[in-house]
């Protein structure tokens, strides 16, 4: 059973319904870093297409570029401060720029392929003004991605899998029903 895992090192409250999550999680066989806005209202909780997932040896550049923006602020205009490749099909990029009347930094991806070119959906924007919280958070990430690999989320999501204890499996999907098992229907089935 693969059950899904992941490691928040950083939860920043933007507002009483919107926080930014700085977290790694496994996926593809790799371990990753994200950042992502999550909603908290009566309508929704959870993660919102706001976000970007990159690999977490990308952590100290990023924070070496904010830094340094950090300290140009007043003089930052719209520029490319950083830009890392992800793959053979986008980079990372981080820009200052205007939008909307408001100055800020995207950390957005750029894809490149032969159908298009340019900024993606996928990247997250903040207020200049939040550069120094950002980069806290960040440096949270990289404390907290220090000696991650696959075997840490394989015991986190063991242990999750453990925290979960749901015996009635009633109206869920039989296909999914494999999903639930408590320990003691695990120790029944090993015996």
């Amino acid at each position: 059973m693969k059950v899904y895992s992941e490691r928040v090192a950083a939860v920043w409250e933007v507002t009483p319904a919107t926080e930014i999550l700085f977290y790694h999680d496994f996926y593809k066989g790799k371990v990753w870093a994200n950042i992502r806005k999550f909603s908290k209202s009566d309508r929704y909780t959870g993660p919102t297409r706001a976000g970007i997932k990159f690999p977490p040896e990308f952590l100290p550049k990023i924070i070496e570029s904010l830094e340094k923006a950090e300290k140009r602020k007043d003089s930052l205009g719209d520029e490319e401060l950083l830009r890392l490749t992800k793959n053979n099909f986008s980079d990372l990029v981080i820009q200052a720029s205007i939008y909307k009347g408001t100055f800020g930094i995207d950390i957005r991806e750029w894809q490149k392929s032969k159908q298009y070119t340019g900024w993606t959906k996928k990247g997250i924007r903040l207020p200049i003004e939040y550069t120094a919280k950002f980069l806290d958070c960040l440096k949270k990430m990289i404390r907290a991605s220090e000696g991650l690999s696959e075997t840490s989320f394989s015991d986190s999501a063991e242990q999750a899998a453990k925290d979960v204890n749901i015996s009635d499996t009633t109206g869920i999907p039989k296909k999914f029903e494999g999903l639930f098992a408590t320990e003691e229907q695990d120790e029944n089935e090993t015996n």
